[in-house]
């Protein structure tokens, strides 16, 4: 049939917006015509028609010509002929009418499988130009694959205001994603685990408000630059990437835990100045590359794991922290200097807080600190140590294998009533002068200690038992029993 160069065609679509209309674009005897649709409630519509004259291809655009499409994917350079793209995808109103996929090589479908798969093999090579648009009441996508291991550069509709959960998960065919101003939220688990996804780019003036949990996990991600609308970032939402440096705005409220950890290239990282942040939450840099750190004047709480196994050479604790939890800083191979600012009130050294960081040969406890918990200082590099008058316990394997610590000095008037197992097992220590007002001292308190040459209890000692193990392959040469022993 020959096309007419005017034709009344009616044809459903999505009401996006009431300011657009609806233009059907048709072949003529005399070139392009339009035809304008008077539904102002309705999308532009482009429709070119076959022989037959029936709808054969469709693509929505604004009043002000922006595309509308769910979603634009930007096929490789020379895609090769017999190559397969594959996705998944599910609608709001599952009308096959409501479904169009433009393939970019002139092919177009309308269905999904069994499975709720599109899928289209190429008959032939395509370059770079050519592009994928995918239409309809989406709600999610997923599952995206090419058969040659292609990669796809992903650019996400003006139309969407969020990205579905999982809807890229495991999508290593994409390279780089643009997101346009209208995504308010990156859901869950949304390029978990798209490997070769190295970019992401915001158009100007975004308006994300909240990257949720998990969204760029083990992603290939080497940079990011945090929107200033953000306000939320949900755990583990960048664990396991590439990243090589982070700022995290003054606009963010809430971080999750683990978001930045296993990111083994990450060196740099910085809250913006002016931040409310109140908390750095567990594990939030955990067995990342970072070499240095600055506190914001606003943190108070740092939580467990959250520095542990990083780069970090030297950091200073404010004065506005409170708390530290356990493993804070444990395995902190590089670390070798450690500062409490002056007038800090923390009241005690977290169980295992340096564990493991033998790089560190000195440091100086706050003299609020009433206890010193199990393990706190195990396996470091200290050479010294002075524990302030203000301690009343130190837990068991305190000190244990730090076999550079040779010195261990108690404040006068020491206020210390409890050592328990194991503190100083395996340590260089050579003498020792053990403060009166200990009542209870554990087993195994200099189990295999080398050096040590002189043990002595403070005159006035309450202690009145020395308990088994106490002196486990030790071979000092004095010993001055407190009066009380029984």
């Amino acid at each position: 049939h020959n096309t007419p160069d005017i034709l009344s065609i009616r044809y459903k679509a999505p009401k996006i917006s009431d300011n657009n209309r609806i233009v059907y674009q048709i072949s003529g005897s005399n070139g392009m015509k339009e035809v304008i649709h008077k539904d102002t409630k309705a999308i532009k519509d482009y429709v070119t028609l076959d022989m037959d004259g029936n709808p054969k291809f469709i693509s929505y655009y604004d009043k002000n010509n922006k595309h509308l499409a769910v979603t634009k994917m930007i096929l490789p350079d020379g895609v090769a002929e017999g190559e397969t793209v594959r996705f998944k995808c599910k609608f709001i109103d599952t009308q096959e009418e409501d479904l169009f996929i433009n393939w970019g090589d002139g092919q177009y479908s309308t269905e999904l499988d069994d499975q709720g798969y599109a899928s289209h093999t190429y008959s032939s090579e395509i370059n770079t130009e050519s592009k994928i648009y995918i239409y309809g009441s989406i709600e999610s996508i997923g599952d995206l694959t090419t058969s040659e291991d292609s990669l796809i550069d992903l650019t996400l509709s003006n139309t969407m205001t969020w990205i579905p959960a999982s809807a890229f998960k495991d999508a290593t065919c994409i390279k780089s994603v643009t997101i346009p101003s209208s995504i308010k939220s990156i859901n869950e688990s949304a390029f978990k685990g798209a490997t070769n996804l190295t970019k992401v780019t915001f158009e100007n003036n975004p308006s994300i408000q909240e990257i949720k949990g998990n969204a760029f996990n083990g992603s290939g991600l080497t940079e990011f630059v945090i929107p200033k609308t953000v306000t939320t970032i949900g755990d583990y939402a960048f664990s396991g990437t590439k990243l090589t440096k982070i700022v995290i705005p003054k606009t963010v409220t809430s971080i999750g835990v683990y978001v930045f950890s296993e990111c083994e290239l990450l060196t740099t990282a910085a809250f913006e100045e002016g931040t409310t942040i109140t908390t750095i939450m567990e594990g939030l840099f955990r067995n990342s590359g970072l070499t240095s750190f600055t506190f914001p004047k606003s943190i108070t709480k740092i939580w467990s794991f959250s520095f542990e196994g990083t780069d970090i050479e030297s950091i200073t604790i404010p004065k506005t922290v409170t708390e530290i939890s356990q493993y804070a800083f444990s395995d902190c191979l590089s670390l070798t200097s450690f500062t409490f600012e002056e007038g800090i009130q923390i009241d005690s050294i977290p169980y295992a807080m340096f564990w493991g960081s033998n790089k560190l040969s000195d440091i100086t406890i706050p003299k609020t600190v009433t206890s010193i918990r199990t393990a706190a200082f195990a396996d470091t590099g200290l050479t010294s140590i002075v524990i302030p008058n203000s301690v009343t316990s130190i837990s068991d394997f305190a000190f244990s294998g730090s076999t550079l610590l040779e010195s261990v000095t108690f404040e006068e008037n020491s206020k210390l009533e409890t050592i328990g197992e194991h503190v100083f097992e395996e340590t260089g220590i050579i003498n020792i002068k053990i403060p009166k007002s200990v009542k209870s001292i554990g087993r195994y308190l200099f189990t295999n200690c080398p050096n040590l040459q002189t043990v002595e209890f403070e005159e006035g000692s309450e202690i009145t038992e020395i308990v088994d193990s106490m002196f486990s392959e030790c071979s000092f040469t004095s010993f001055i029993f407190p009066d009380g022993i029984t």
